[in-house]
């Protein structure tokens, strides 16, 4: 969503239309065609591997559609395809999210962290 969404930013659109028509890019120009490719990459690789089968056969009907979504008929895949991705994401197919959500990204690493800094740090007074 982040990629398709940095596409459609209005100074995205025409450097991309420009690499469409495969003018010349200027050093600036070709640095956020990168970017872009890269973001697209990643979250193609993200979708690939994480999402389910409907996920996926969202996505590429999504990419059937030439004009994305400047037209109607791919507004209304793009919107399928976020429906079918906020389905995957229900947390209440993990009883347990928050927990595993604490242990991933907030306080399980830094409260690990704090107990094996004080179990060394334990240590450290044995041995002085």
């Amino acid at each position: 969503m982040s990629a398709q969404a940095a596409l459609t930013r209005p100074w995205s659109q025409p450097i991309f239309e420009k690499f469409l028509r495969q003018e010349d890019l200027n050093g600036d120009e070709w640095g956020h065609m990168v970017e872009l490719f890269e973001r697209f990459s990643n979250a193609h690789s993200k979708v690939l591997i994480y999402g389910s089968k409907s996920v996926v056969e969202k996505l590429s009907a999504f990419y059937d559609i030439r004009d994305g979504t400047a037209s109607p008929e791919g507004k209304i895949a793009y919107a399928e395809l976020i429906a079918a991705m906020r389905k995957d994401s229900n947390s209440e197919q993990i009883s347990n999210l928050a927990e595993l959500t604490d242990n991933i990204v907030l306080d399980g690493p830094a409260k690990r962290r704090e107990k094996l800094g004080q179990e060394l740090l334990a240590k450290a007074k044995e041995i002085t």
